[in-house]
């Protein structure tokens, strides 16, 4: 069930039958922040204040840049083309504040794409609970990291 909810206090609805698994997600949105607190497994209501933020300075992925405070995990970068049509997907951990995205398209059959044009949609920072992610992991790979947790908590940073 979802609902929204401005005011200073919150509903919770649940239903009378129980489940073997399910998850539970809490979202605040302010104009240029959105935090989620997503929990697998648990109704455990009481939420922690996330402590963890980002500044983005150069929103290209030609040349990114951005600014972090706090802790977390790893973050994911999403870039658009101006035509909707491209799309970039950046994961990186804490210590990853700049990122040069090299132009592929004359060593793969892509369009010619222009890097500078492509827009920031959002930055996210993740927090997880028991992360042990190698900080090697994303030296080697830039897909999303297979993870299991049963709290995850989220930063997106609006450009």
């Amino acid at each position: 069930m979802e609902r929204d909810y401005a005011g200073t206090s919150l509903d919770v609805f649940y239903p009378s039958r129980s489940f073997s698994r399910y998850t539970s997600a809490f979202f605040y949105y302010t104009q240029m922040r959105q935090y989620t607190e997503v929990r697998n497994g648990s109704l455990d209501l009481d939420y922690h204040p996330i402590n963890f933020d980002a500044q983005i300075l150069t929103a290209s992925p030609a040349s990114f840049e951005s600014d972090y405070t706090g802790q977390f995990d790893y973050f994911y970068a999403y870039f658009t083309s101006p035509d909707k049509k491209s799309f970039i997907h950046v994961y990186g951990d804490q210590q990853s504040k700049t990122f040069s995205i090299p132009d592929l398209s004359g060593i793969v059959p892509l369009p010619k794409l222009n890097l500078s044009d492509f827009k920031l949609e959002f930055i996210a920072l993740h927090d997880l609970d028991d992360f042990e992610g190698s900080s090697d992991y994303f030296k080697y790979y830039s897909t999303k990291p297979l993870l299991k947790s049963k709290r995850e908590r989220i930063v997106s940073v609006l450009k």
